[in-house]
């Protein structure tokens, strides 16, 4: 799997530069003046919360790992013969799939793609059956994702609102040591 920059991987690296930048100063310019204690706290948080984030990345990838290959990113259509095609996206695939014209089947709908399924089938077969289509798609799609978390819950895939308060203080410190 391809690294891919991350906002915390991009601040980690930044905030290299300040130590790149002194170990490259001659030793005769070294700083007048050594960083004060406040400084030595802030800078040791901040190293703690880039471990805890490292620590979550690689509990992240551990688990993503582990998932069934239906809960991952997947191809959003499959032709008649079976393969899959067309853009990877995060939504679960259907139970069954719907068959679109001219592309096959949609297997990982959006609520987007359901909502101008719908609109299609109004104008085709009326607005009482296209109702009671986009319901029965909408409760697929509701239960897959339901499945879905369920599963990433049980192999302990961190969330999102996971890495939120550790980014929140880093910001915070960050923006302590500029000032």
């Amino acid at each position: 799997m391809p690294l891919r920059p991350t906002r915390r991987g991009f601040i980690a690296g930044s905030l290299l530069l300040p130590l790149t930048q002194t170990a490259v100063r001659a030793d005769s310019e070294l700083p007048s003046q050594p960083p004060n204690e406040e400084v030595a706290v802030l800078l040791r948080r901040r190293d703690e919360l880039l471990e805890q984030q490292r620590q979550l990345d690689e509990r992240w990838k551990i688990a993503y790992a582990q998932l069934p290959d239906w809960c991952k990113l997947g191809p959003k259509y499959r032709d008649i013969e079976g393969n899959e095609f067309g853009p990877r996206v995060g939504w679960p695939p259907f139970s069954k799939p719907i068959p679109v014209e001219g592309l096959g089947l949609l297997v990982r709908p959006s609520p987007d793609d359901l909502r101008r399924l719908f609109e299609d089938e109004v104008q085709r077969i009326g607005r009482t059956k296209a109702i009671d289509n986009y319901r029965a798609s909408i409760t697929d799609l509701r239960s897959q994702l339901s499945k879905r978390r369920r599963i990433e819950r049980i192999m302990g895939l961190p969330r999102t609102a996971d890495w939120l308060p550790i980014d929140k203080e880093i910001e915070r410190i960050e923006g302590l040591l500029v000032s």
